[in-house]
């Protein structure tokens, strides 16, 4: 099934260059980098589906690692313009 994961991944196209999946043990969660968004402020906060304040945040992601073994890390070149 992992293996299956990753080739879905590549498979998806959409600029996906890297693909890999991660123990959830190796996986750490830093409250700062939450607040980076709001504080100085990001010029897209909230423009993204997946960033804050559309996002559970630091506490609800630890919640969410505790309940799986692996999380699948993507890596997507995406054109500057």
């Amino acid at each position: 099934m992992k293996h299956e994961l990753i080739e879905l991944a590549y498979r998806a196209g959409r600029g996906v260059i890297e693909a890999s999946l991660i123990p959830v043990n190796k996986i750490e969660v830093v409250d700062q980098l939450a607040t980076i968004c709001r504080d100085p402020g990001c010029p897209n906060y909230g423009a993204s589906p997946g960033c804050p304040p559309h996002v559970a945040g630091p506490p609800a992601f630890r919640a969410w690692l505790k309940e799986t073994e692996a999380a699948l890390f993507i890596k997507i070149e995406v054109p500057m313009e």
